[in-house]
Protein backbone atom coordinates (compact mmCIF):
# COMPACT_ATOMS: atom_id res chain seq x y z
CA UNK A 1 0.00 0.00 0.00
CA UNK A 2 1.50 3.64 -1.07
CA UNK A 3 0.80 6.64 1.30
CA UNK A 4 0.79 10.23 0.92
CA UNK A 5 3.22 11.22 3.50
CA UNK A 6 3.04 15.10 5.06
CA UNK A 7 6.00 15.91 7.22
CA UNK A 8 5.32 19.19 10.24
CA UNK A 9 7.53 20.66 12.98
CA UNK A 10 5.74 21.17 15.72
CA UNK A 11 7.45 23.61 18.19
CA UNK A 12 6.45 25.14 21.85
CA UNK A 13 8.11 28.41 20.07
CA UNK A 14 10.72 29.27 17.95
CA UNK A 15 13.47 29.63 20.49
CA UNK A 16 13.26 25.44 21.00
CA UNK A 17 14.35 25.19 17.05
CA UNK A 18 17.39 26.49 18.32
CA UNK A 19 19.03 23.12 19.86
CA UNK A 20 22.90 23.86 19.77
CA UNK A 21 25.51 26.32 18.81
CA UNK A 22 26.29 23.71 16.23
CA UNK A 23 22.78 23.23 14.90
CA UNK A 24 21.09 24.85 12.80
CA UNK A 25 17.61 24.60 10.67
CA UNK A 26 17.46 27.01 7.67
CA UNK A 27 15.71 26.68 4.13
CA UNK A 28 18.94 25.82 1.57
CA UNK A 29 16.63 27.09 -1.37
CA UNK A 30 19.02 30.25 -2.28
CA UNK A 31 21.85 27.98 -2.15
CA UNK A 32 20.45 25.24 -5.07
CA UNK A 33 22.45 24.90 -7.97
CA UNK A 34 20.86 23.00 -10.44
CA UNK A 35 22.98 21.19 -12.96
CA UNK A 36 21.79 19.38 -16.16
CA UNK A 37 18.93 17.33 -14.71
CA UNK A 38 19.17 17.59 -10.96
CA UNK A 39 18.94 20.26 -7.95
CA UNK A 40 22.05 20.02 -5.90
CA UNK A 41 23.46 22.04 -2.65
CA UNK A 42 26.22 22.70 -0.61
CA UNK A 43 26.31 20.91 2.19
CA UNK A 44 29.39 20.82 3.59
CA UNK A 45 32.44 23.44 3.17
CA UNK A 46 34.73 21.63 5.54
CA UNK A 47 35.20 18.65 4.01
CA UNK A 48 38.29 15.74 4.86
CA UNK A 49 39.33 14.18 2.18
CA UNK A 50 38.41 10.41 3.61
CA UNK A 51 35.21 11.26 3.35
CA UNK A 52 34.07 9.42 0.57
CA UNK A 53 37.37 7.97 -0.50
CA UNK A 54 37.23 4.42 -1.73
CA UNK A 55 33.05 4.04 -1.79
CA UNK A 56 33.07 1.12 0.11
CA UNK A 57 31.18 2.74 2.75
CA UNK A 58 28.35 4.71 2.64
CA UNK A 59 27.90 8.35 3.33
CA UNK A 60 24.62 8.71 2.27
CA UNK A 61 21.90 6.92 2.69
CA UNK A 62 18.08 7.37 2.33
CA UNK A 63 15.05 6.39 4.21
CA UNK A 64 11.97 5.59 2.73
CA UNK A 65 10.55 5.14 6.37
CA UNK A 66 11.06 8.97 7.46
CA UNK A 67 11.50 10.60 3.78
CA UNK A 68 14.60 11.40 5.30
CA UNK A 69 18.55 11.80 3.92
CA UNK A 70 21.03 11.52 5.91
CA UNK A 71 25.12 12.51 5.11
CA UNK A 72 27.88 12.69 7.14
CA UNK A 73 31.23 13.41 6.21
CA UNK A 74 35.12 13.58 8.27
CA UNK A 75 35.57 17.37 9.25
CA UNK A 76 38.87 18.98 7.61
CA UNK A 77 39.71 21.49 10.39
CA UNK A 78 39.68 20.38 13.36
CA UNK A 79 40.20 16.97 11.22
CA UNK A 80 38.90 13.52 12.81
CA UNK A 81 35.72 14.65 13.57
CA UNK A 82 32.56 14.04 11.91
CA UNK A 83 29.47 16.40 10.80
CA UNK A 84 26.27 14.93 9.98
CA UNK A 85 23.04 16.71 7.40
CA UNK A 86 20.00 16.02 7.26
CA UNK A 87 16.81 16.61 4.88
CA UNK A 88 13.53 15.86 3.39
CA UNK A 89 13.34 13.97 0.46
CA UNK A 90 12.35 17.31 -1.60
CA UNK A 91 15.31 18.93 0.38
CA UNK A 92 12.68 21.90 1.95
CA UNK A 93 14.60 22.00 4.60
CA UNK A 94 17.99 20.85 6.84
CA UNK A 95 19.66 20.46 10.03
CA UNK A 96 22.88 20.55 10.31
CA UNK A 97 24.57 18.78 13.07
CA UNK A 98 28.34 19.44 13.62
CA UNK A 99 31.46 17.76 15.78
CA UNK A 100 28.67 14.93 16.36
CA UNK A 101 31.16 12.88 16.98
CA UNK A 102 34.66 14.49 18.29
CA UNK A 103 37.30 11.86 18.39
CA UNK A 104 36.11 10.62 21.69
CA UNK A 105 37.22 6.97 21.50
CA UNK A 106 40.13 6.22 22.22
CA UNK A 107 40.79 9.06 24.78
CA UNK A 108 44.04 9.41 23.48
CA UNK A 109 43.22 10.30 19.90
CA UNK A 110 40.16 8.63 18.59
CA UNK A 111 40.07 10.87 15.07
CA UNK A 112 37.05 9.11 12.04
CA UNK A 113 37.74 7.99 8.99
CA UNK A 114 35.42 6.81 6.57
CA UNK A 115 31.84 7.44 7.84
CA UNK A 116 28.90 5.70 7.13
CA UNK A 117 25.01 7.12 7.72
CA UNK A 118 22.89 4.14 9.05
CA UNK A 119 19.02 6.07 8.23
CA UNK A 120 16.24 4.08 8.02
CA UNK A 121 13.67 3.61 11.05
CA UNK A 122 16.38 5.97 13.43
CA UNK A 123 19.62 7.70 12.20
CA UNK A 124 22.65 6.30 13.19
CA UNK A 125 26.37 6.52 12.30
CA UNK A 126 29.24 4.21 12.05
CA UNK A 127 32.52 4.65 11.27
CA UNK A 128 36.30 3.46 12.29
CA UNK A 129 38.56 5.80 14.81
CA UNK A 130 42.34 5.27 14.80
CA UNK A 131 44.32 4.10 17.84
CA UNK A 132 46.35 6.49 19.64
CA UNK A 133 49.22 5.36 17.41
CA UNK A 134 47.38 7.31 14.57
CA UNK A 135 46.47 3.81 13.09
CA UNK A 136 43.47 1.57 12.37
CA UNK A 137 41.47 1.12 14.44
CA UNK A 138 38.44 0.73 15.99
CA UNK A 139 34.45 0.21 15.31
CA UNK A 140 32.57 3.12 16.63
CA UNK A 141 28.45 3.84 16.26
CA UNK A 142 26.46 6.36 17.32
CA UNK A 143 22.75 6.73 17.33
CA UNK A 144 20.60 9.85 17.31
CA UNK A 145 18.07 9.16 20.46
CA UNK A 146 15.57 11.93 19.65
CA UNK A 147 15.04 10.33 16.24
CA UNK A 148 15.39 12.62 12.95
CA UNK A 149 16.12 15.89 12.31
CA UNK A 150 16.02 15.96 16.71
CA UNK A 151 20.07 16.74 16.62
CA UNK A 152 19.90 14.41 20.01
CA UNK A 153 22.90 12.48 19.58
CA UNK A 154 24.35 10.04 22.04
CA UNK A 155 28.05 9.44 23.18
CA UNK A 156 29.51 7.07 20.85
CA UNK A 157 29.42 3.22 21.81
CA UNK A 158 32.83 1.02 21.15
CA UNK A 159 31.01 -1.44 18.90
CA UNK A 160 33.76 -3.66 18.81
CA UNK A 161 35.24 -3.83 21.28
CA UNK A 162 39.01 -2.52 21.54
CA UNK A 163 41.64 -2.12 18.74
CA UNK A 164 40.73 -4.71 15.93
CA UNK A 165 42.99 -3.01 13.45
CA UNK A 166 39.24 -2.10 10.99
CA UNK A 167 39.47 0.46 8.50
CA UNK A 168 35.60 0.00 7.63
CA UNK A 169 32.38 -0.16 9.74
CA UNK A 170 29.64 -0.44 7.85
CA UNK A 171 26.09 -0.65 9.37
CA UNK A 172 22.51 -1.58 8.66
CA UNK A 173 19.25 -2.07 10.06
CA UNK A 174 17.87 -5.24 10.11
CA UNK A 175 14.22 -6.22 9.80
CA UNK A 176 13.44 -6.52 13.83
CA UNK A 177 15.26 -3.05 14.38
CA UNK A 178 18.81 -4.59 15.67
CA UNK A 179 21.73 -3.50 13.88
CA UNK A 180 24.24 -5.06 11.81
CA UNK A 181 27.61 -3.64 11.24
CA UNK A 182 30.65 -4.92 9.33
CA UNK A 183 33.68 -4.36 10.08
CA UNK A 184 36.93 -4.42 7.27
CA UNK A 185 40.52 -5.22 9.00
CA UNK A 186 44.01 -4.65 7.50
CA UNK A 187 44.18 -8.31 7.05
CA UNK A 188 41.53 -8.89 5.26
CA UNK A 189 38.97 -10.26 7.72
CA UNK A 190 35.36 -10.01 7.70
CA UNK A 191 33.69 -9.06 11.09
CA UNK A 192 30.09 -8.82 11.89
CA UNK A 193 28.64 -6.87 15.01
CA UNK A 194 25.33 -6.97 15.68
CA UNK A 195 23.58 -4.41 18.49
CA UNK A 196 20.18 -3.50 19.51
CA UNK A 197 18.30 -0.43 18.45
CA UNK A 198 19.62 2.06 21.30
CA UNK A 199 23.36 0.67 21.17
CA UNK A 200 22.86 -0.24 24.85
CA UNK A 201 23.49 -4.11 24.42
CA UNK A 202 25.43 -6.58 21.85
CA UNK A 203 23.50 -9.35 20.67
CA UNK A 204 25.72 -11.45 18.62
CA UNK A 205 29.49 -11.11 17.32
CA UNK A 206 32.06 -12.78 15.08
CA UNK A 207 33.58 -13.51 11.40
CA UNK A 208 32.01 -13.84 8.34
CA UNK A 209 34.83 -14.32 6.30
CA UNK A 210 38.66 -14.68 6.13
CA UNK A 211 41.31 -13.63 3.75
CA UNK A 212 38.68 -12.31 1.14
CA UNK A 213 38.08 -9.14 -0.34
CA UNK A 214 34.69 -6.99 0.68
CA UNK A 215 32.25 -6.71 -2.16
CA UNK A 216 29.34 -5.05 -0.95
CA UNK A 217 26.46 -5.35 2.05
CA UNK A 218 23.06 -4.68 1.83
CA UNK A 219 19.60 -5.49 3.82
CA UNK A 220 16.26 -5.43 2.18
CA UNK A 221 13.53 -7.87 1.45
CA UNK A 222 13.19 -8.97 4.89
CA UNK A 223 17.36 -10.75 4.57
CA UNK A 224 20.93 -9.45 4.79
CA UNK A 225 23.71 -10.50 2.00
CA UNK A 226 27.49 -9.79 2.47
CA UNK A 227 29.30 -10.48 -0.55
CA UNK A 228 33.22 -11.00 -0.99
CA UNK A 229 35.85 -12.85 -2.97
CA UNK A 230 38.64 -14.63 -2.99
CA UNK A 231 42.22 -12.15 -3.11
CA UNK A 232 43.90 -14.49 -6.31
CA UNK A 233 41.02 -14.11 -8.72
CA UNK A 234 38.40 -10.93 -9.24
CA UNK A 235 35.84 -13.47 -10.97
CA UNK A 236 34.92 -15.60 -7.89
CA UNK A 237 32.40 -14.71 -5.43
CA UNK A 238 30.66 -15.93 -2.40
CA UNK A 239 28.46 -14.94 -0.28
CA UNK A 240 26.37 -15.06 3.21
CA UNK A 241 23.18 -14.13 4.31
CA UNK A 242 21.85 -13.78 7.74
CA UNK A 243 18.00 -12.71 8.63
CA UNK A 244 18.66 -11.56 12.37
CA UNK A 245 22.80 -10.92 12.77
CA UNK A 246 22.95 -13.64 14.87
CA UNK A 247 22.45 -17.27 12.53
CA UNK A 248 24.55 -16.77 9.49
CA UNK A 249 24.14 -19.36 5.72
CA UNK A 250 27.22 -21.58 5.20
CA UNK A 251 29.26 -19.71 2.31
CA UNK A 252 27.26 -19.64 -0.65
CA UNK A 253 28.99 -19.26 -4.42
CA UNK A 254 28.30 -15.63 -7.10
CA UNK A 255 29.47 -16.79 -10.99
CA UNK A 256 30.09 -13.63 -12.53
CA UNK A 257 30.59 -15.98 -15.83
CA UNK A 258 32.75 -12.82 -16.46
CA UNK A 259 35.01 -11.99 -19.72
CA UNK A 260 37.30 -9.72 -19.14
CA UNK A 261 37.47 -6.50 -21.67
CA UNK A 262 41.06 -6.26 -21.22
CA UNK A 263 44.43 -8.71 -21.47
CA UNK A 264 45.03 -7.09 -17.65
CA UNK A 265 41.88 -6.69 -16.52
CA UNK A 266 41.62 -5.65 -12.76
CA UNK A 267 38.15 -5.37 -11.19
CA UNK A 268 39.10 -1.87 -9.00
CA UNK A 269 35.59 -0.77 -7.58
CA UNK A 270 32.82 -2.86 -6.17
CA UNK A 271 29.32 -1.99 -4.55
CA UNK A 272 25.83 -4.14 -4.52
CA UNK A 273 22.75 -3.56 -3.44
CA UNK A 274 19.65 -5.74 -2.78
CA UNK A 275 16.32 -5.23 -4.81
CA UNK A 276 12.75 -5.03 -2.43
CA UNK A 277 12.15 -9.01 -3.04
CA UNK A 278 16.05 -9.05 -1.66
CA UNK A 279 17.80 -9.84 -5.05
CA UNK A 280 21.64 -9.12 -5.36
CA UNK A 281 22.45 -6.48 -7.89
CA UNK A 282 26.55 -6.67 -7.98
CA UNK A 283 28.37 -3.87 -9.66
CA UNK A 284 31.80 -3.15 -10.46
CA UNK A 285 34.61 -1.89 -12.85
CA UNK A 286 37.11 -3.18 -14.95
CA UNK A 287 40.38 -1.61 -15.62
CA UNK A 288 42.92 -2.20 -17.93
CA UNK A 289 46.24 -2.55 -15.91
CA UNK A 290 47.91 -1.72 -19.30
CA UNK A 291 47.16 1.45 -19.19
CA UNK A 292 49.62 3.48 -17.48
CA UNK A 293 48.58 6.80 -17.65
CA UNK A 294 45.35 8.04 -15.50
CA UNK A 295 42.85 8.28 -16.24
CA UNK A 296 43.00 4.39 -16.78
CA UNK A 297 40.93 2.75 -19.46
CA UNK A 298 38.07 1.04 -17.58
CA UNK A 299 34.40 -0.05 -18.15
CA UNK A 300 31.56 -1.31 -15.88
CA UNK A 301 29.15 -3.77 -15.08
CA UNK A 302 26.54 -5.21 -13.43
CA UNK A 303 25.57 -8.65 -12.74
CA UNK A 304 22.07 -9.50 -11.96
CA UNK A 305 22.09 -13.36 -11.88
CA UNK A 306 24.73 -15.67 -10.68
CA UNK A 307 25.82 -17.52 -13.98
CA UNK A 308 24.52 -15.19 -16.64
CA UNK A 309 27.21 -12.45 -17.88
CA UNK A 310 26.47 -9.33 -16.47
CA UNK A 311 25.74 -6.05 -18.57
CA UNK A 312 27.96 -3.60 -19.48
CA UNK A 313 26.48 -0.09 -18.67
CA UNK A 314 29.29 1.65 -20.76
CA UNK A 315 29.09 0.18 -23.40
CA UNK A 316 26.94 2.97 -25.35
CA UNK A 317 30.22 4.95 -25.18
CA UNK A 318 33.29 5.02 -27.25
CA UNK A 319 36.17 5.86 -25.67
CA UNK A 320 35.97 4.26 -22.28
CA UNK A 321 37.59 5.70 -19.49
CA UNK A 322 34.85 4.81 -16.34
CA UNK A 323 35.71 4.20 -12.65
CA UNK A 324 34.04 4.28 -8.92
CA UNK A 325 30.70 2.56 -9.55
CA UNK A 326 28.26 2.06 -6.76
CA UNK A 327 24.28 0.93 -7.26
CA UNK A 328 20.87 1.85 -5.75
CA UNK A 329 17.44 0.29 -5.34
CA UNK A 330 14.26 0.65 -4.21
CA UNK A 331 10.25 -0.33 -6.19
CA UNK A 332 11.30 -1.99 -9.28
CA UNK A 333 13.48 0.24 -10.33
CA UNK A 334 17.59 0.27 -9.95
CA UNK A 335 20.16 3.24 -10.67
CA UNK A 336 23.92 2.71 -11.12
CA UNK A 337 26.30 6.22 -10.88
CA UNK A 338 29.88 6.44 -12.34
CA UNK A 339 32.83 8.12 -13.44
CA UNK A 340 33.80 9.12 -17.19
CA UNK A 341 36.12 11.77 -18.21
CA UNK A 342 34.84 15.03 -19.71
CA UNK A 343 38.36 16.32 -21.51
CA UNK A 344 41.35 14.44 -22.64
CA UNK A 345 43.64 15.38 -20.07
CA UNK A 346 45.96 13.78 -17.69
CA UNK A 347 46.42 13.68 -13.93
CA UNK A 348 45.17 16.43 -11.95
CA UNK A 349 43.83 18.17 -14.94
CA UNK A 350 41.99 15.11 -15.76
CA UNK A 351 37.94 16.22 -15.78
CA UNK A 352 35.51 13.59 -14.76
CA UNK A 353 31.34 13.57 -14.96
CA UNK A 354 29.12 12.02 -12.92
CA UNK A 355 26.58 9.29 -15.02
CA UNK A 356 23.86 7.14 -14.66
CA UNK A 357 22.25 4.35 -15.95
CA UNK A 358 18.72 3.29 -14.38
CA UNK A 359 16.79 0.22 -14.80
CA UNK A 360 12.78 0.09 -14.38
CA UNK A 361 13.10 -3.74 -14.18
CA UNK A 362 14.97 -4.46 -10.93
CA UNK A 363 18.50 -3.92 -12.71
CA UNK A 364 17.70 -6.64 -15.44
CA UNK A 365 18.16 -4.07 -18.82
CA UNK A 366 19.76 -0.40 -18.61
CA UNK A 367 19.16 2.99 -20.22
CA UNK A 368 22.76 4.45 -22.12
CA UNK A 369 24.67 6.41 -19.64
CA UNK A 370 23.27 10.16 -18.78
CA UNK A 371 25.77 12.86 -17.79
CA UNK A 372 24.72 14.36 -14.33
CA UNK A 373 27.37 17.18 -14.43
CA UNK A 374 27.78 17.95 -17.92
CA UNK A 375 27.51 21.84 -16.94
CA UNK A 376 29.45 21.70 -13.93
CA UNK A 377 32.33 24.47 -13.50
CA UNK A 378 34.77 22.46 -11.50
CA UNK A 379 35.90 19.03 -11.30
CA UNK A 380 33.85 16.61 -9.86
CA UNK A 381 34.20 13.04 -7.70
CA UNK A 382 34.27 10.54 -5.72
CA UNK A 383 30.23 10.29 -5.89
CA UNK A 384 28.48 7.71 -3.55
CA UNK A 385 24.89 7.15 -4.01
CA UNK A 386 22.26 6.52 -1.34
CA UNK A 387 21.36 2.52 -1.21
CA UNK A 388 17.54 3.25 -1.23
CA UNK A 389 16.22 5.16 -4.61
CA UNK A 390 13.06 7.19 -3.36
CA UNK A 391 10.08 5.80 -5.09
CA UNK A 392 7.70 8.43 -3.89
CA UNK A 393 9.69 11.19 -6.38
CA UNK A 394 10.97 8.54 -9.22
CA UNK A 395 14.19 10.45 -7.62
CA UNK A 396 17.83 8.90 -6.60
CA UNK A 397 20.26 10.78 -4.35
CA UNK A 398 23.88 11.18 -4.19
CA UNK A 399 26.94 13.16 -2.88
CA UNK A 400 30.19 14.50 -4.19
CA UNK A 401 33.61 15.99 -3.70
CA UNK A 402 35.15 19.07 -5.31
CA UNK A 403 38.60 20.21 -4.29
CA UNK A 404 38.39 23.38 -2.31
CA UNK A 405 41.26 24.31 -2.86
CA UNK A 406 42.26 24.14 -6.34
CA UNK A 407 40.10 22.97 -9.20
CA UNK A 408 41.72 19.55 -9.86
CA UNK A 409 40.63 16.08 -9.92
CA UNK A 410 39.23 15.35 -6.32
CA UNK A 411 40.19 11.30 -6.93
CA UNK A 412 43.34 12.28 -8.23
CA UNK A 413 44.45 14.25 -5.09
CA UNK A 414 43.53 11.28 -3.22
CA UNK A 415 44.80 8.87 -5.22
CA UNK A 416 48.06 10.51 -5.53
CA UNK A 417 48.68 11.08 -1.51
CA UNK A 418 46.39 14.86 -1.87
CA UNK A 419 45.61 16.24 1.46
CA UNK A 420 43.11 19.40 0.25
CA UNK A 421 39.77 20.59 1.55
CA UNK A 422 36.96 19.19 0.20
CA UNK A 423 33.69 20.76 -0.45
CA UNK A 424 30.71 18.06 -0.13
CA UNK A 425 26.91 18.39 -2.28
CA UNK A 426 23.91 16.50 -2.04
CA UNK A 427 21.74 16.04 -5.55
CA UNK A 428 18.66 14.46 -6.63
CA UNK A 429 18.17 13.19 -9.74
CA UNK A 430 14.96 12.05 -11.62
CA UNK A 431 15.00 8.10 -13.21
CA UNK A 432 14.01 9.11 -16.26
CA UNK A 433 11.79 7.27 -19.07
CA UNK A 434 9.57 6.10 -16.80
CA UNK A 435 6.04 6.15 -17.04
CA UNK A 436 4.23 7.72 -14.10
CA UNK A 437 3.49 5.40 -11.39
CA UNK A 438 -0.12 4.00 -11.38
CA UNK A 439 0.24 6.54 -7.89
CA UNK A 440 0.88 9.37 -9.18
CA UNK A 441 -1.96 8.97 -11.14
CA UNK A 442 -4.19 8.27 -9.12
CA UNK A 443 -3.37 11.97 -7.86
CA UNK A 444 -4.61 14.00 -10.57
CA UNK A 445 -7.47 15.93 -10.10
CA UNK A 446 -7.00 15.56 -6.23
CA UNK A 447 -6.95 18.11 -3.86
CA UNK A 448 -5.20 17.99 -0.06
CA UNK A 449 -5.42 20.47 2.32
CA UNK A 450 -3.18 21.11 5.62
CA UNK A 451 -4.14 24.28 8.24
CA UNK A 452 -3.07 25.83 10.02
CA UNK A 453 0.68 26.24 8.45
CA UNK A 454 2.35 26.21 11.30
CA UNK A 455 0.42 23.78 13.20
CA UNK A 456 -0.22 24.42 16.90
CA UNK A 457 -2.67 22.68 18.80
CA UNK A 458 -5.39 21.07 16.31
CA UNK A 459 -3.86 20.05 12.65
CA UNK A 460 -6.96 20.48 10.21
CA UNK A 461 -6.63 18.03 7.06
CA UNK A 462 -9.16 18.03 4.04
CA UNK A 463 -8.55 14.91 1.63
CA UNK A 464 -10.40 15.20 -1.53
CA UNK A 465 -11.24 11.22 -2.11
CA UNK A 466 -14.65 8.81 -3.54
CA UNK A 467 -14.46 6.67 -0.51
CA UNK A 468 -13.26 6.98 3.33
CA UNK A 469 -9.80 6.45 3.91
CA UNK A 470 -7.55 6.01 6.82
CA UNK A 471 -5.14 8.86 8.34
CA UNK A 472 -2.25 8.23 10.47
CA UNK A 473 0.36 10.37 12.55
CA UNK A 474 3.65 8.94 12.89
CA UNK A 475 6.66 10.60 14.89
CA UNK A 476 9.84 10.49 13.64
CA UNK A 477 10.67 7.06 15.59
CA UNK A 478 8.15 5.62 13.34
CA UNK A 479 5.65 5.16 16.02
CA UNK A 480 1.82 5.57 15.51
CA UNK A 481 0.48 9.46 17.59
CA UNK A 482 -2.39 8.98 16.02
CA UNK A 483 -4.78 6.77 13.76
CA UNK A 484 -8.45 7.34 12.32
CA UNK A 485 -10.83 7.67 9.88
CA UNK A 486 -10.55 10.79 7.08
CA UNK A 487 -13.71 11.20 4.74
CA UNK A 488 -13.56 14.74 3.43
CA UNK A 489 -11.66 16.47 6.25
CA UNK A 490 -10.68 15.61 9.90
CA UNK A 491 -9.23 17.71 12.87
CA UNK A 492 -6.36 16.32 15.20
CA UNK A 493 -5.82 17.39 18.65
CA UNK A 494 -2.00 17.87 18.57
CA UNK A 495 -1.33 19.72 22.39
CA UNK A 496 -0.18 16.28 23.64
CA UNK A 497 2.54 16.07 21.59
CA UNK A 498 6.17 16.89 21.94
CA UNK A 499 7.89 19.22 19.50
CA UNK A 500 9.73 18.31 16.38
CA UNK A 501 9.03 16.28 13.14
CA UNK A 502 5.65 14.46 12.47
CA UNK A 503 4.54 12.44 9.17
CA UNK A 504 0.80 12.25 8.16
CA UNK A 505 0.00 9.05 5.71
CA UNK A 506 -2.74 8.71 3.91
CA UNK A 507 -3.40 5.59 2.19
CA UNK A 508 -3.27 6.11 -1.96
CA UNK A 509 -1.75 9.34 -2.26
CA UNK A 510 1.68 10.99 -1.53
CA UNK A 511 3.02 14.57 -0.72
CA UNK A 512 5.10 16.67 1.72
CA UNK A 513 4.90 20.02 3.52
CA UNK A 514 6.70 21.76 6.18
CA UNK A 515 4.94 22.85 9.15
CA UNK A 516 6.19 25.05 12.52
CA UNK A 517 4.30 26.49 15.02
Amino acid sequence: MKYFIVALIIAGSLTAIEMSDRTKIDDHYDKVLYESRQGVVLIDSTGGNTTLWTQIHESIAYSPIADGIQIVNRGYSPTGVLNVHQADGDFSFWVHDYVVYNQQIPPANGGARYPTSVAVTNPYISMPTLDAGSTFGYMVAQYCEGGWFSSNWNPPVDIGPGNLDIHKVIGKELPDGNILFIGLDVNYNILYRTWDSTLANPIASGFVASGYVYWGFDINGGIAYVFYNDTLTDTLIYYKTTTDGITWSAEQTWSLAFTPPYLNADIKWRQMALTDDGQPRLIFDAIDDSDAFYPWYGKIYVSHTSGIPPVELTAALADTEAIYPTIACGGEKAVAIFNVPRNNLADSLNWWDIHYCYSTDNGITWSPPINLTTSSPKRVGLQQIAKRVDTLRSHFFYIYAVDADVNHDPYWHIWFGGIDNFLIFCGYAPIVGIEEDKQTQRLKGSKLVIYPNPATNILNVEFAADKPSVIRLFNCLGQIVYSGPIYKQCSIDISHLPWGVYFVDISNMRGKVLLIR
